[in-house]
């Protein structure tokens, strides 16, 4: 689940649970649009904010994109592309806050509720985006250093904390089958083709 096919139709979220209510995915530069309910945090009587955060980024919600819905119980999450374009790629933690204000004292509660990918801003760009993921990137890396390829980019490429050029041959061969078998298995995962494996057979005349 990520962004909508039509962003001007909210898709609708129910209750807590533990799979993955917000989008797991979600790209830069494209509208944003959910309702998500909280069980025990009606939206009559709390605020919702929501953080991404990862150890190189943060990205806060903008206000007055997530406002109550009409039964007072579940929020509308709705940003516009302006609003997503500045969110730098990458994984992070999706974070919820809920706040009652009108509480004596006010009370909050923090939830880490999943991880989710942030794709690259695409229709935004300027230029060309690198859209690979991290197995392919790696994938090609290896495969560039295989054909001899010397550029520093890849020669200085690390795979399991070493670098590309201080790994054999040999074992270059090993890691591009294995992430070739890998990036088969992402495209699957996906929902893209991936040519089927040969099977051989023999066609035996009559006698």
């Amino acid at each position: 689940m990520g962004t909508l096919p039509n962003p001007a139709t909210p898709l609708a979220q129910f209750y807590d649970s533990d799979i993955p209510l917000e989008p797991t995915q979600l790209r830069a530069g494209d509208s944003w649009n959910w309702i998500r309910q909280f069980l025990n945090y009606p939206s009559a009587i709390y605020t919702l904010s929501y953080i991404l955060n990862s150890p190189t980024g943060r990205f806060v919600f903008p206000a007055g994109s997530i406002t109550p819905d009409a039964s007072g119980v579940a929020f509308l999450v709705q940003l516009s592309p302006t609003q997503t374009a500045p969110v730098v790629p990458g994984i992070y933690d999706f974070i919820a806050v809920l706040t009652d204000a009108s509480a004596t004292p006010p009370q909050q509660v923090t939830l880490a509720l999943q991880s989710v990918n942030v794709l690259a801003n695409i229709a935004g760009a300027t230029g060309g985006v690198d859209t690979r993921s991290f197995i392919k990137k790696t994938l090609d890396t290896i495969e560039a250093a295989i054909a001899g390829n010397t550029r520093p980019d890849i020669q200085e490429y690390m795979i399991n904390g070493r670098q590309i050029r201080k790994i054999s041959p040999i074992e270059l061969e090993k890691l591009r089958a294995t992430y070739r078998e890998a990036y088969k298995a992402e495209q699957r995962a996906a929902g893209m083709y991936t040519a089927p494996r040969g099977i051989g057979f023999r066609i035996r005349g009559s006698r």
